[in-house]
């Protein structure tokens, strides 16, 4: 087989997934095979260009004579349509029969797959690479808040006995209207400020947030809600150093002048409101 063409296609041509050739009508309307063939051999030769679309390599046909009878459903009639049938088929190197023309629409086709999807590979990776680098931009920005907000930290006061103690709170926008306290509540950087100013002492401290949770967990209804929980809070810091002189004529390291103070604070609120509401917003 030496004297035989090289194949049309060969593997490396896929055309797999795709429906089918282009059927130049003009070509077939104008062909010899038209012309010149019955009707069971020119139904054979469409249904063998059908079968070569499918076959690996794509274009090509077995040179079988049972398996083609089968392939174009002519049955026995093979013998009678086969010349007529594989009109254009051309027998190759390989072995097997190539249609030249089913064969130029085969590379065109596998061609086109090809490029599309590299172009689908191409716009997926840009679409990873995309969200990638938004996601890395994100994460710098992140990083740069958290940077931010430490070294503010560190502003209001590294190591205080307060700072240890309370877990500083986000600060979020402001609600539009009231809420009701978590029991999780923690004071930010401004309640901080307040009481370092005020030189609390921890146990002062700790004192004026348990009290002030207790109190206003179990106020019912709409007076139990407020528009600005921290502000709220240090308005109650500001009113502990006004209590007998307490932090600034006692000893702060007292805790039975704390006690004191918290019994002063819930009688005066006690009198000046007949719910017995001893914190006040500010």
């Amino acid at each position: 087989m030496t004297d035989l063409p090289e194949p049309f296609t060969d593997l490396s041509h896929d055309v797999e997934g795709l429906p089918g050739f282009m059927l130049n009508t003009q070509k077939i309307i104008s062909s010899e095979l038209l012309a010149l063939s019955t009707g069971d051999a020119f139904k054979a030769a469409v249904v063998l260009w059908c079968r070569a679309w499918n076959q690996k390599p794509a274009g090509s046909l077995p040179n079988d004579d049972a398996i083609l009878a089968g392939f174009s459903g002519t049955g026995s009639k093979w013998p009678k349509v086969k010349e007529m049938a594989l009109r254009g088929f051309v027998l190759c190197s390989d072995g097997r029969l190539y249609n030249k023309t089913l064969c130029d629409d085969v590379r065109r086709a596998a061609l086109a797959k090809a490029e599309r999807h590299e172009r689908t590979r191409a716009a997926t990776e840009a679409r990873i690479a995309k969200r990638s680098e938004s996601a890395s931009r994100s994460n710098v920005t992140k990083s740069h808040r958290r940077d931010e907000t430490r070294q503010e930290e560190e502003k209001v006061g590294s190591g205080s006995a307060i700072d240890d103690a309370c877990v500083v709170a986000t600060i979020e926008p402001k609600p539009s209207k009231g809420t009701r306290i978590s029991r999780d509540f923690q004071p930010d950087q401004s309640c901080q400020k307040v009481a370092k100013d005020l030189h609390f002492t921890q146990s002062l401290w700790d004192s004026c947030l348990a009290e002030f949770l207790d109190y206003w967990v179990g106020v019912p209804g709409a007076r139990g809600t407020k528009l600005d929980w921290q502000a709220t809070f240090r308005n109650q810091l500001r009113k502990y150093p006004q209590l007998k002189g307490f932090l600034n004529g006692k000893s702060r390291s007292d805790p039975s002048g704390v006690q004191e103070a918290l019994d002063e604070l819930r009688r005066e609120n006690q009198g000046s409101d007949d719910n017995s509401q001893h914190l006040r917003d500010p």
